[in-house]
């Protein structure tokens, strides 16, 4: 509550999905209208989100739980669904096989680019910290999804939950290096 009382327009507000459903919601009618972003990151468990999809403006989530809340892993089926209860754009993650931008008038596919996953803890994580980061910048949504899948397959090259994720430097080179600047 305190952290978001500072919140205005054009902010943009990440929350994970494992955290009390009737809190978030209430938290996000009131930002709303003041231009706030809600992003949210669905938890890999089971739980009921009830009037929380009304505010919120992006689901981020990978095939597994779009299976466990929606009956499908399928990308498409599942953003059918969460735009019928008022979400506006859809991330649908796959690891290797890269992520899925879904809103009802456009989609596209950001490809991952080849590693040697070592350990997938907080790859996810990674993925939606700098997608909202980069959309809070004002990248549009394809430049911002190349990124974050970017530094997500950086992420999985590391042991460990937090020393996996990627530093503001190493963000600031994949960024140049996507822009086909130099390393």
């Amino acid at each position: 509550e305190e952290a978001a009382a500072g919140l205005g327009e054009g902010d943009r507000l990440l929350i994970a999905g494992f955290l009390d459903s009737r809190l978030l919601a209430a938290l996000a009618r009131r930002l709303r209208p003041r231009g706030v972003r809600v992003q949210l990151n669905l938890a890999p468990f089971a739980c009921d989100y009830g009037d929380l999809w009304e505010s919120v403006d992006l689901v981020v989530a990978n095939r597994a739980e779009l299976d466990i809340h929606f009956g499908t892993p399928d990308p498409r089926v599942a953003a059918l669904r969460l735009f019928a209860r008022g979400v506006r754009a859809v991330v649908a993650t796959a690891g290797p096989g890269g992520a899925w931008w879904l809103e009802p008038e456009r989609a596209f596919h950001v490809p991952a680019p080849r590693v040697a996953a070592v350990d997938t803890t907080a790859a996810g994580d990674v993925l939606a910290g700098v997608l909202a980061a980069e959309l809070h910048r004002g990248a549009g949504p394809s430049d911002a999804l190349r990124l974050a899948v970017h530094a997500a397959s950086l992420a999985v090259t590391r042991p460990g939950a937090v020393p996996s994720i990627p530093s503001a430097a190493e963000i600031e080179r994949l960024r140049r290096e996507l822009a086909g600047g130099e390393p």
